[in-house]
Protein backbone atom coordinates (compact mmCIF):
# COMPACT_ATOMS: atom_id res chain seq x y z
CA UNK A 1 0.00 0.00 0.00
CA UNK A 2 2.89 2.39 0.55
CA UNK A 3 4.29 2.05 -3.31
CA UNK A 4 1.09 2.28 -4.32
CA UNK A 5 0.44 5.78 -2.55
CA UNK A 6 3.84 6.95 -4.02
CA UNK A 7 2.97 6.31 -7.74
CA UNK A 8 0.55 9.32 -7.98
CA UNK A 9 3.31 11.50 -6.56
CA UNK A 10 5.84 10.33 -8.49
CA UNK A 11 3.93 10.97 -11.72
CA UNK A 12 3.28 14.54 -11.06
CA UNK A 13 7.10 14.93 -10.52
CA UNK A 14 8.11 13.59 -13.60
CA UNK A 15 5.46 15.99 -15.18
CA UNK A 16 6.76 18.76 -14.20
CA UNK A 17 10.34 17.91 -14.76
CA UNK A 18 9.57 17.38 -18.32
CA UNK A 19 7.68 20.99 -18.26
CA UNK A 20 10.48 22.89 -17.27
CA UNK A 21 13.07 21.21 -19.76
CA UNK A 22 10.16 21.93 -22.77
CA UNK A 23 10.18 25.61 -21.77
CA UNK A 24 13.92 26.02 -21.49
CA UNK A 25 15.04 26.52 -25.06
CA UNK A 26 18.39 27.40 -25.39
CA UNK A 27 18.85 30.88 -27.91
CA UNK A 28 20.82 30.90 -30.62
CA UNK A 29 24.53 32.38 -30.04
CA UNK A 30 23.73 35.43 -32.28
CA UNK A 31 19.96 36.10 -31.11
CA UNK A 32 18.44 35.23 -34.09
CA UNK A 33 15.42 32.87 -34.60
CA UNK A 34 16.91 29.56 -34.60
CA UNK A 35 14.70 27.16 -37.06
CA UNK A 36 12.52 25.79 -33.54
CA UNK A 37 11.79 29.04 -32.76
CA UNK A 38 8.60 29.45 -34.34
CA UNK A 39 5.03 30.25 -33.28
CA UNK A 40 2.31 28.17 -32.43
CA UNK A 41 0.91 27.70 -36.25
CA UNK A 42 4.44 26.51 -37.29
CA UNK A 43 5.30 29.65 -38.64
CA UNK A 44 8.99 31.00 -38.70
CA UNK A 45 9.31 34.02 -36.93
CA UNK A 46 12.20 35.37 -39.31
CA UNK A 47 10.44 35.00 -42.78
CA UNK A 48 10.43 37.96 -44.60
CA UNK A 49 7.82 38.77 -47.64
CA UNK A 50 8.87 40.83 -50.40
CA UNK A 51 7.24 41.92 -53.71
CA UNK A 52 8.46 39.50 -56.13
CA UNK A 53 9.90 36.71 -53.56
CA UNK A 54 13.74 35.32 -53.83
CA UNK A 55 14.95 32.88 -56.06
CA UNK A 56 16.58 30.20 -53.59
CA UNK A 57 18.14 27.02 -54.47
CA UNK A 58 16.37 27.26 -58.10
CA UNK A 59 12.82 28.12 -56.74
CA UNK A 60 10.70 30.87 -56.01
CA UNK A 61 9.67 31.58 -52.35
CA UNK A 62 7.77 34.24 -50.63
CA UNK A 63 8.10 34.52 -47.86
CA UNK A 64 11.70 33.23 -47.45
CA UNK A 65 13.15 32.47 -44.14
CA UNK A 66 16.50 34.26 -43.27
CA UNK A 67 18.38 31.52 -41.47
CA UNK A 68 18.33 29.72 -45.40
CA UNK A 69 20.48 32.51 -46.29
CA UNK A 70 23.93 33.66 -45.12
CA UNK A 71 24.49 36.88 -43.29
CA UNK A 72 27.03 39.24 -45.20
CA UNK A 73 28.43 42.45 -45.29
CA UNK A 74 29.29 44.86 -48.75
CA UNK A 75 32.66 45.35 -49.10
CA UNK A 76 33.05 47.45 -52.52
CA UNK A 77 30.04 48.87 -54.37
CA UNK A 78 31.10 48.57 -57.85
CA UNK A 79 28.31 49.29 -60.45
CA UNK A 80 24.73 49.72 -60.07
CA UNK A 81 24.39 46.36 -59.73
CA UNK A 82 27.61 44.48 -58.80
CA UNK A 83 28.83 44.53 -55.48
CA UNK A 84 31.43 42.95 -53.73
CA UNK A 85 30.26 41.25 -50.65
CA UNK A 86 32.05 39.07 -47.87
CA UNK A 87 30.89 36.42 -45.33
CA UNK A 88 30.06 37.98 -41.50
CA UNK A 89 31.63 34.92 -40.50
CA UNK A 90 34.31 34.79 -38.34
CA UNK A 91 36.31 32.54 -40.52
CA UNK A 92 35.51 33.91 -44.22
CA UNK A 93 36.12 32.33 -47.05
CA UNK A 94 37.28 35.84 -48.58
CA UNK A 95 35.01 38.63 -50.93
CA UNK A 96 33.01 37.59 -53.72
CA UNK A 97 31.43 39.47 -56.63
CA UNK A 98 27.93 39.72 -57.01
CA UNK A 99 25.85 40.25 -59.75
CA UNK A 100 21.47 41.48 -58.22
CA UNK A 101 19.62 38.99 -59.65
CA UNK A 102 17.07 40.45 -62.19
CA UNK A 103 18.39 43.71 -62.77
CA UNK A 104 20.30 44.97 -65.48
CA UNK A 105 22.66 47.94 -65.40
CA UNK A 106 21.49 51.73 -64.45
CA UNK A 107 21.35 53.98 -67.36
CA UNK A 108 24.13 56.51 -67.32
CA UNK A 109 22.91 59.62 -65.87
CA UNK A 110 21.58 57.26 -62.80
CA UNK A 111 24.26 55.03 -62.13
CA UNK A 112 25.82 56.84 -59.22
CA UNK A 113 22.25 57.49 -57.65
CA UNK A 114 21.77 54.15 -58.29
CA UNK A 115 25.35 53.31 -56.36
CA UNK A 116 24.23 55.68 -53.59
CA UNK A 117 20.93 53.77 -53.04
CA UNK A 118 22.68 50.47 -52.76
CA UNK A 119 24.93 52.06 -50.22
CA UNK A 120 22.45 53.81 -48.15
CA UNK A 121 20.94 49.92 -47.39
CA UNK A 122 23.94 48.11 -46.91
CA UNK A 123 24.66 49.25 -43.73
CA UNK A 124 25.51 46.14 -41.43
CA UNK A 125 24.53 42.81 -42.06
CA UNK A 126 22.72 41.88 -45.25
CA UNK A 127 21.25 38.41 -45.97
CA UNK A 128 22.36 36.74 -49.20
CA UNK A 129 20.73 34.31 -51.36
CA UNK A 130 22.48 32.45 -54.20
CA UNK A 131 19.56 31.82 -56.60
CA UNK A 132 20.73 28.33 -57.62
CA UNK A 133 23.51 26.43 -55.97
CA UNK A 134 25.60 25.87 -59.03
CA UNK A 135 25.09 29.92 -59.87
CA UNK A 136 28.77 30.53 -60.67
CA UNK A 137 29.28 32.87 -63.76
CA UNK A 138 31.73 35.06 -65.47
CA UNK A 139 30.53 38.71 -65.49
CA UNK A 140 30.79 41.48 -67.55
CA UNK A 141 34.25 42.38 -68.28
CA UNK A 142 35.57 38.59 -67.06
CA UNK A 143 35.26 38.79 -63.68
CA UNK A 144 33.74 35.05 -61.90
CA UNK A 145 31.08 35.70 -59.52
CA UNK A 146 27.83 34.43 -58.44
CA UNK A 147 24.16 35.55 -59.08
CA UNK A 148 21.63 36.41 -56.19
CA UNK A 149 19.93 38.87 -54.15
CA UNK A 150 20.46 40.62 -51.17
CA UNK A 151 17.84 41.48 -48.32
CA UNK A 152 18.35 44.35 -46.00
CA UNK A 153 17.70 44.03 -42.16
CA UNK A 154 14.12 45.58 -42.88
CA UNK A 155 13.41 43.10 -45.15
CA UNK A 156 13.26 44.96 -48.50
CA UNK A 157 15.07 43.35 -51.31
CA UNK A 158 17.66 45.95 -52.27
CA UNK A 159 17.04 44.65 -56.22
CA UNK A 160 13.54 45.27 -55.71
CA UNK A 161 14.20 48.41 -54.14
CA UNK A 162 16.60 49.86 -56.82
CA UNK A 163 13.65 49.03 -59.56
CA UNK A 164 11.09 50.70 -57.57
CA UNK A 165 12.95 54.09 -57.70
CA UNK A 166 13.43 53.81 -61.39
CA UNK A 167 17.40 53.55 -61.60
CA UNK A 168 17.89 50.63 -63.06
CA UNK A 169 17.04 48.39 -66.04
CA UNK A 170 15.16 44.92 -65.13
CA UNK A 171 17.21 42.00 -66.42
CA UNK A 172 14.39 39.61 -68.03
CA UNK A 173 16.96 37.23 -69.46
CA UNK A 174 18.82 37.05 -66.30
CA UNK A 175 20.72 33.56 -65.59
CA UNK A 176 19.74 31.24 -63.19
CA UNK A 177 16.55 31.76 -62.59
CA UNK A 178 15.82 35.22 -63.81
CA UNK A 179 12.80 34.77 -65.71
CA UNK A 180 10.63 33.89 -62.34
CA UNK A 181 10.76 37.28 -60.99
CA UNK A 182 11.36 39.47 -64.15
CA UNK A 183 7.31 39.90 -65.22
CA UNK A 184 7.14 40.96 -61.42
CA UNK A 185 10.09 43.15 -61.36
CA UNK A 186 9.04 45.39 -64.68
CA UNK A 187 5.43 45.62 -62.89
CA UNK A 188 7.48 47.28 -60.13
CA UNK A 189 9.44 49.47 -62.18
CA UNK A 190 9.43 53.25 -61.26
CA UNK A 191 6.36 52.51 -59.00
CA UNK A 192 8.19 54.15 -55.57
CA UNK A 193 9.89 56.89 -57.81
CA UNK A 194 10.22 59.95 -55.81
CA UNK A 195 9.82 63.59 -57.10
CA UNK A 196 12.26 66.16 -56.72
CA UNK A 197 9.64 69.13 -57.34
CA UNK A 198 7.31 70.26 -59.68
CA UNK A 199 8.72 71.12 -63.65
CA UNK A 200 9.10 74.94 -63.70
CA UNK A 201 9.07 77.65 -66.75
CA UNK A 202 9.10 75.04 -69.22
CA UNK A 203 9.15 75.75 -72.87
CA UNK A 204 8.57 73.32 -76.00
CA UNK A 205 9.51 75.13 -79.03
CA UNK A 206 9.38 73.25 -81.98
CA UNK A 207 11.82 75.48 -83.72
CA UNK A 208 14.70 77.32 -82.40
CA UNK A 209 16.06 80.53 -84.05
CA UNK A 210 19.53 78.78 -84.11
CA UNK A 211 18.72 75.73 -86.18
CA UNK A 212 15.07 75.42 -86.41
CA UNK A 213 15.39 71.95 -84.19
CA UNK A 214 13.58 71.25 -81.30
CA UNK A 215 14.99 72.99 -77.89
CA UNK A 216 13.72 72.68 -74.25
CA UNK A 217 13.93 75.29 -71.52
CA UNK A 218 13.26 74.17 -67.75
CA UNK A 219 14.52 76.22 -64.59
CA UNK A 220 16.48 73.51 -62.51
CA UNK A 221 19.89 73.09 -62.40
CA UNK A 222 22.31 69.93 -62.88
CA UNK A 223 19.91 67.81 -64.72
CA UNK A 224 19.02 65.98 -68.12
CA UNK A 225 16.31 66.08 -70.24
CA UNK A 226 15.11 62.99 -72.29
CA UNK A 227 12.44 62.97 -75.49
CA UNK A 228 10.97 59.27 -75.62
CA UNK A 229 14.01 57.98 -73.73
CA UNK A 230 16.50 60.09 -76.46
CA UNK A 231 18.63 62.26 -74.18
CA UNK A 232 18.74 66.09 -75.64
CA UNK A 233 22.24 68.07 -75.78
CA UNK A 234 22.65 71.04 -72.65
CA UNK A 235 23.74 73.96 -73.59
CA UNK A 236 23.59 75.29 -70.66
CA UNK A 237 21.35 78.74 -68.79
CA UNK A 238 19.36 80.27 -71.81
CA UNK A 239 16.25 82.22 -72.26
CA UNK A 240 15.68 82.67 -68.75
CA UNK A 241 16.26 79.46 -67.34
CA UNK A 242 19.13 77.19 -65.93
CA UNK A 243 18.86 74.18 -68.73
CA UNK A 244 18.26 74.30 -71.98
CA UNK A 245 18.53 71.18 -73.93
CA UNK A 246 18.73 71.27 -78.18
CA UNK A 247 17.57 68.18 -80.56
CA UNK A 248 18.59 67.14 -83.90
CA UNK A 249 15.35 67.21 -85.56
CA UNK A 250 12.66 69.72 -85.01
CA UNK A 251 9.65 68.96 -82.50
CA UNK A 252 7.26 67.92 -85.34
CA UNK A 253 9.63 64.61 -86.21
CA UNK A 254 8.61 63.66 -82.54
CA UNK A 255 5.10 62.95 -83.39
CA UNK A 256 2.33 63.18 -80.84
CA UNK A 257 1.58 62.44 -77.00
CA UNK A 258 5.84 62.79 -76.49
CA UNK A 259 7.05 61.76 -72.94
CA UNK A 260 9.27 64.39 -71.98
CA UNK A 261 11.83 63.53 -68.51
CA UNK A 262 13.70 66.36 -66.72
CA UNK A 263 16.44 64.07 -64.50
CA UNK A 264 18.12 65.52 -61.57
CA UNK A 265 21.66 64.24 -62.53
CA UNK A 266 22.91 64.35 -58.53
CA UNK A 267 19.70 61.45 -57.17
CA UNK A 268 18.63 60.25 -60.80
CA UNK A 269 15.17 61.68 -59.28
CA UNK A 270 12.41 63.18 -61.56
CA UNK A 271 10.83 66.26 -62.07
CA UNK A 272 7.16 66.35 -62.09
CA UNK A 273 4.06 67.75 -63.80
CA UNK A 274 0.30 67.09 -62.08
CA UNK A 275 1.86 64.52 -60.09
CA UNK A 276 3.33 62.47 -62.93
CA UNK A 277 7.27 61.90 -63.11
CA UNK A 278 7.23 63.17 -66.72
CA UNK A 279 5.13 65.84 -69.15
CA UNK A 280 3.33 64.92 -72.13
CA UNK A 281 3.25 66.98 -75.05
CA UNK A 282 0.75 66.29 -77.33
CA UNK A 283 1.62 67.33 -80.56
CA UNK A 284 5.82 68.02 -81.31
CA UNK A 285 4.53 70.79 -83.32
CA UNK A 286 3.00 72.89 -81.21
CA UNK A 287 4.81 75.69 -78.60
CA UNK A 288 3.68 74.72 -75.17
CA UNK A 289 4.72 76.48 -72.26
CA UNK A 290 3.92 76.54 -68.30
Amino acid sequence: MQILSRFPTTIVFISILLAGFAGCKKPSEDGSLGPSDQGGGGEARNEITTDCGIVFNGELLNPVNTGDGEAVRVREIIGSNLVSIESSAPQSSGRILLKLHGIGSAPADRAQAAMSMIREASGGDLTFFKATPDCDVTLQGGGQGVIGQLVSRSGESVSEKLVKAGLVEVDQADACGGEKIAQCLNALKGSEVKSMGEMEMFLWKPNSEKDGNLVIHEVHCNADAYVNGQKLQYTGSGNGRCGTYRASRPGCAFGSNIKVEVIDKSSGRPYSRNGQPFVTIPNGCQRVEF
